[in-house]
């Protein structure tokens, strides 16, 4: 593991939790925008069936370009640098225990992820 990744790993731990936490005045500042009634792309990455939400949590996005940077060869992605900011976003990710589950509950996903219910500190 090359020098670079870990502070590469802090700042994206740090960065993430700046942007993606629902406390983050970041994060309410971002708009909402849908590309159908049913698929969400911003601030979360939602897909809405009759019943269930998957949500595509920053970690789960964060691991699959990760793996897919394993598997390149060249470029942006490949850095050491790159690698380490998407493991920073995993970690942080993963140390929120509401945000491991993927799939939920209309009910669920209201309570847990809308805008209006969340206070802000």
């Amino acid at each position: 593991m090359s020098f670079e990744v870990v502070p590469a790993v802090i700042s994206g731990f740090t960065a993430f939790r700046y942007l993606t936490h629902r406390e983050s005045d970041f994060w309410h500042k971002i708009p909402e925008i849908k590309l159908h009634k049913r698929i969400q792309v911003s601030p979360s990455v939602r897909v809405f069936t009759r019943t269930r939400v998957i949500h595509f949590h920053h970690w789960f996005n964060c691991l699959v370009l990760l793996c897919v940077s394993i598997y390149s060869s060249g470029g942006f992605i490949d850095a050491a640098f790159t690698k380490g900011v998407l493991i920073g976003g995993i970690l942080q990710g993963l140390s929120m225990p509401e945000a491991r589950k993927l799939v939920y509950s209309q009910r669920d996903s209201a309570k847990n992820f809308s805008r209006e219910k969340i206070k802000k500190i």
